[in-house]
């Protein structure tokens, strides 16, 4: 009788943390996390400009970063967007530069990234033209029209550190620099290379999605 009901002991004891530990397994893996989109790099094929003629091209890889729970949300269709500025040369500020596009002079402009899935990347080419010579900054925002709630809303621009668990492949890139010298042109000239409140004009060409 004693080693009948030691046994039993035994058998509820093992039982219950048994049970416990399915019932955590099923209650983490029913857990979602917000999306997480970062600008992951930004990569340019020259850091020079020298004819005015040739298109100066960007590609723009986002990634939807995975979270801590068993599984992280997709994200719809977004926009990336695009902000630069000007400087005559590295003794001088960065100001505020604007674009020009089929839609008129604006401070930002946006190129479409499709639907991504956790921890999925996808690449866009974009073009530019410039009409005066000197220094350009670009920065990329991700997600830029703010169509999607994510978990973290800080994150989105390639200036910022998008890095989680040490993971390098989506470390966040800084913003880049083109040295433009091909127009002869300097920021003082006003023959389509400013406003009218004195801001460089960036000429935007468009772009695709290349993944």
């Amino acid at each position: 009788m004693k080693k009948s009901i030691f046994n039993f002991l035994v058998l509820a004891f093992v039982a219950t943390p048994m049970g416990s530990m399915q019932t955590g397994c099923q209650a983490l893996c029913s857990a979602v996390d917000k999306s997480d989109m970062i600008i992951s790099g930004i990569e340019l094929l020259t850091k020079t400009v020298t004819k005015a003629e040739d298109p100066f091209s960007l590609t723009t890889i986002v990634a939807n970063l995975v979270g801590a729970a068993c599984k992280t949300e997709s994200t719809p269709q977004t926009d990336t967007g695009y902000s630069v500025e000007y400087r005559e040369n590295e003794n001088k500020s960065w100001q505020s530069a604007v674009f020009t596009s089929s839609n008129g002079i604006t401070n930002t402009v946006y190129g479409v990234t499709p639907a991504l899935e956790a921890g999925k990347t996808s690449g866009r080419k974009d073009e530019f033209k410039f009409n005066v010579d000197g220094e350009y900054r670009f920065v990329g925002t991700a997600d830029g029209t703010k169509k999607v709630s994510e978990r973290n809303e800080t994150n989105n621009t390639n200036n910022t550190n998008g890095k989680r668990n040490g993971r390098a492949e989506f470390e966040s890139s800084p913003a880049v620099v083109v040295v433009v010298k091909g127009n002869n042109t300097t920021a003082n000239d006003t023959k389509g290379g400013r406003t009218e409140n004195g801001e460089v004009i960036v000429k935007y060409l468009g772009g695709e999605v290349l993944y």
